[in-house]
């Protein structure tokens, strides 16, 4: 079993492949069966708790296994429906005598479009939140909740989601990733939002930064000094009034509203015709109009019925729609924003059992370590040698691979040997890869060399059909060849 890095001091947990095993610490044992137990009675599973039972190990609780994702690779709509959703679970919680001890978005993932609460023990008796030290509640605060959103939900969830709404993504997964947390570099801020040039989403922005703001601020007892934005919206105060402010359950019901208001959807990009420019946008139930590449990746697809598929460079996932349409679970990948987020809008408008995720190729080995952690039983977890937040190689392997129309933007493009290209595939296909071959003569190249910044670097002596069949031998025992389209382009079928 693989030991799980997490700054939980109350339990340990293990990934033994096919369900999460949790080591609960003794002291805590007692009140976390009492809250399984209201989980059962109430049917919490049944609104996104983690499915959670007892295990025949002492002191231990069993979860479902789903595919771990990072906010960070969260579509932006994506994040917004995690925030909303975590939100709601304080409510639906509250009226089972339970709360949450802290509240940030990596306790969530996605099964497909469904997200999960998966931080079991952070399920804590409502009575008992007071009980938690690093809160640091003062005697003014009359409800412990409030420390809860004032010390992580506004750091680590609103401040990232505002600047998805000013439309700066960049700086949003940069807060959702290396400064999320116990990550090393700095929490999440409001200056953070000075430096960022507001967009057309300004007035929805302003209304959720002061509210949150100016209630938390009032209600923890302290002045006002972190506003970013001096300008307040008047009728807030007017529709809440100071007696709906102290209410908990009523004040999180207006935040939710508030956030429900927001658009973060990026702005449209070029890349949303990928498909039409390439005659690749038939309908997916009329194989009358495919293209020999559809018809291809389609015969393979019907051959194999993969359980899983992932689909590297999807842009807006007619493939991973057609993957999908022949039973497979999807994670699909593209670093297209609007694309991406696309495909997710798609997903939840279908019920899709598709995981869309913003995330480049080189983001398929990155790793991110927390910072090391004393006391609180933490000594003995090395924090600097186990990656807190695991590459995409490890939680992404699949049945089947799709790698269409991507080789050779990483090879004439970013300058990527063939042979690491195969090699980080190989790690994520565990039965086959489907590779998109484009030669030199392909009318994209030709037309667009400017294009491939590193084009001038490669003839057919180094950049080869030929080629990249070698490459993919190292890493597969054989291979199969299809036509793919335009006649330029071939599909090269790697087995495993």
């Amino acid at each position: 079993m693989r030991l799980i890095t997490g700054y939980d001091n109350r339990s340990v947990l293990y990934d033994d492949g096919n369900r999460y095993i949790r080591v609960i610490n003794n002291d805590y044992y007692e009140e976390i069966k009492k809250v399984l137990s209201l989980c059962e009675k109430y049917s919490l599973f049944d609104q996104g708790v983690v499915e959670t039972s007892t295990f025949d190990l002492p002191f231990s609780l069993c979860h479902k296994r789903y595919v771990t994702t990072y906010p960070h690779e969260w579509t932006a709509n994506m994040y917004k429906d995690a925030v909303i959703y975590h939100l709601k679970l304080f409510v639906s919680l509250d009226i089972n005598g339970l709360t949450l001890k802290d509240a940030i978005p990596g306790n969530i993932v996605f099964d497909g479009v469904r997200p999960v609460f998966v931080d079991f023990t952070s399920l804590v008796m409502k009575e008992n939140l007071y009980k938690e030290d690093w809160l640091n509640i003062g005697s003014d605060v009359h409800d412990a909740r409030y420390a809860v959103y004032d010390k992580m939900l506004v750091k680590f969830m609103i401040i990232p989601l505002l600047a998805m709404c000013k439309r700066d993504y960049s700086l949003a997964r940069e807060m959702l990733s290396e400064r999320a947390c116990n990550c090393v570099k700095p929490a999440p801020s409001w200056d953070d939002l000075k430096k960022v040039r507001l967009k057309h989403s300004g007035l929805s922005i302003r209304r959720l930064s002061c509210f949150v703001v100016k209630t938390l601020t009032r209600l923890m007892g302290r002045n006002v000094t972190e506003v970013t934005f001096s300008q307040t919206v008047k009728n807030i105060r007017k529709v809440l009034g100071k007696k709906k402010y102290c209410d908990f359950i009523k004040y999180t019901k207006m935040l939710i509203g508030e956030i429900d208001r927001l658009d973060v959807s990026p702005p449209s990009s070029g890349y949303l015709e990928y498909y039409a420019k390439k005659e690749e946008d038939s309908d997916i139930c009329d194989h009358s109009k495919w293209n020999y590449k559809q018809e291809n990746v389609y015969k393979i697809l019907s051959k194999l019925k993969p359980g899983t598929v992932l689909d590297i460079g999807a842009n807006t996932g007619w493939f991973s729609i057609l993957s999908e349409s022949v039973g497979a679970r999807v994670i699909a990948t593209d670093i297209d924003e609007s694309s991406i987020d696309t495909l997710y809008r798609y997903a939840v408008k279908n019920s899709a059992n598709i995981t869309p995720l913003l995330m480049s190729f080189d983001d398929l080995t990155k790793e991110i370590y927390g910072k090391q952690r004393k006391g609180d039983g933490f000594e003995s977890r090395d924090f600097t040698s186990n990656p807190f937040i695991l590459p995409a190689t490890e939680r992404f392997k699949s049945n089947v691979v799709l790698c269409l129309g991507l080789l050779h933007h990483l090879v004439l493009g970013m300058g990527k040997k063939i042979n690491s290209v195969m090699e980080v595939l190989s790690l994520v296909a565990n039965d086959g890869l489907v590779l998109e071959f484009v030669s030199l003569a392909d009318d994209k190249i030709v037309s667009n060399p400017s294009y491939f910044n590193n084009i001038n670097m490669f003839s057919e002596d180094n950049y080869s059909l030929d080629l990249v069949i070698a490459g993919g031998m190292k890493y597969f025992s054989s291979y199969e060849l299809y036509d793919s389209y335009p006649a330029t382009r071939k599909l090269i079928f790697f087995k495993v």
